[in-house]
């Protein structure tokens, strides 16, 4: 019985990964460099924060001046007694006032920014002190659906209490990263966010979820679809060990790529046929019969007579008819 190839997973024995700086510094490593997955290859400093106030009354700060949240920068008084306070909500710098449009500008600190590789190659170029490309090889992994702008970062997995990740299973540890998640509620991805998360993979959500990843502007992808639907328990074993493991989402495209990754155990079946495949039993497919739609389950038994399979899916034995299904490779 042949089915269709659901080509899930690509290990690439040769990609190319971009490592950039936040502005203009200092690259260390040069063309022909072998690097390691921690190595520093650059640094610059820049500067992350800016505020632009419009304030009445007057200022009560100059030029120059070292101000820090909650800091009042511009005062008017009413009544003798009320006053109107301009307040800044960053730390800085007062840069500039400009009294007739009434605007005070503030300028963050300089941050120092280190650049780490993130990965293991080979320098293939470096690119106007600001990026490095780099050659590897990497496991691409198919989603779904993907939204927000392409990031790259470390890994962290969090597992939670419940199925669902919530607000208390989210501490400080996900800033600067990327979360990896079976399910997650709305409260705990906004207090990620708030946190400095940089992105989330999700095993699956609801559509009207999704549209609010958009309309937010939060680098997503899901992993299997949308309903409620588990990361396939390979994948997530897989995946749970890799907390710290540098990792892209390739949002516009609707994947995730792991650099360094192969001979993964994760591909099955070495296919070369491009569209469809003989199928076998401990075959791993993708279902699409409307009561399992987007589960994963395992082949045991085939009747091509009758173009049925019995599906293992949730620990459960199910009957499912061959043009619901996809292999997965």
């Amino acid at each position: 019985m042949k089915i269709p190839i659901l080509r899930k997973y690509v290990e690439q024995k040769e990609s190319y990964i971009e490592r950039r700086l936040p502005a203009k510094g200092k690259i260390f490593v040069k063309k022909g460099d072998k690097i390691n997955s921690f190595d520093q290859i650059g640094e610059a400093s820049f500067i992350r924060d800016k505020e632009r106030l419009e304030y009445v009354g007057e200022p009560v700060k100059d030029v120059g001046d070292r101000v820090y949240p909650g800091d009042v920068i511009a005062l008017e008084k009413k009544f003798l007694v009320k006053k109107l306070e301009t307040v800044v909500n960053i730390s800085g710098r007062i840069k500039d006032i400009d009294a007739t449009k009434k605007v005070i500008s503030i300028e963050g600190l300089s941050t120092r920014y280190n650049l780490i590789s993130g990965v293991s190659g080979e320098v293939v170029d470096t690119l106007n002190d600001e990026s490095v490309l780099i050659k590897s090889s990497s496991l691409v992994m198919k989603c779904a659906a993907g939204c927000g702008s392409e990031i790259g970062g470390e890994l962290v997995y969090i597992k939670g209490e419940g199925e669902v990740v919530v607000e208390k299973d989210i501490s400080a540890k996900v800033a600067g990263k990327i979360i990896l998640v079976n399910k997650i509620d709305r409260s705990a991805s906004k207090k990620a966010k708030i946190l400095g998360a940089l992105g989330f993979i999700i095993g699956s959500c609801d559509y009207a979820t999704y549209k609010k990843y958009i309309e937010e502007d939060l680098s997503v992808v899901i992993l299997e679809g949308f309903g409620n639907i588990d990361i396939a328990s390979d994948l997530l074993a897989y995946l749970s060990k890799l907390s710290s493991k540098f990792c892209i989402l390739r949002t516009y495209e609707s994947m995730f790529l792991l650099p360094g990754e192969i001979n993964t155990g994760l591909i099955k079946r070495d296919i070369i046929e491009e569209f469809e495949t003989e199928l076998q039993v401990g075959d791993l497919l993708q279902i699409f019969d409307t009561d399992y739609y987007g589960k994963s389950g395992k082949v045991i038994e085939i009747h091509e007579d009758k173009g049925i399979l019995v599906v293992s899916i949730d620990g459960k034995e199910v009957e499912i008819q061959a043009d619901k299904v996809g292999l997965l490779v």
